[in-house]
């Protein structure tokens, strides 16, 4: 029986494992930069700190996970102006689908997210 064959030259060839300093560099930005949103979330305690945060970080892929997990009871609440006929038109929605404002928003917020993320 002969001797195993030397494959660790062609093993190192082949390795994509090892990451560029480039590439590593990166990878240690993003993680520094969903720490610090991280410890933001966490400081969060209000509405208005809520706000502030998202506003000044929505673009941040990791925020909404980090919002997910947070479960935080807090609320932000946002007005705005309807025109009557507009009113009347989802005052029509709302009722013909048993639904309240807050529970189609939802919906359709996430509808939308999914589909701008698609």
């Amino acid at each position: 029986m002969g001797l195993p064959t030397n494959n660790a030259k062609t093993n190192l060839e082949l390795d994509q494992g090892l990451l560029s300093q480039q590439e590593l560099d990166s990878k240690i930005s993003k993680y520094k930069t969903k720490d610090e949103l991280a410890q933001k979330v966490l400081s969060a305690k209000t509405p208005q700190d809520y706000k502030g945060l998202i506003d000044s970080s929505y673009t941040d892929e990791s925020l909404l996970e980090l919002l997910d997990s947070d479960k935080s009871r807090t609320t932000i609440l946002m007005s705005t102006r309807l025109s009557p006929s507009d009113y009347a038109k989802l005052k029509f929605i709302l009722d013909s689908k048993d639904i309240e404002l807050k529970g189609f928003m939802a919906n359709l917020i996430n509808k939308e997210y999914e589909n701008i993320k698609a």
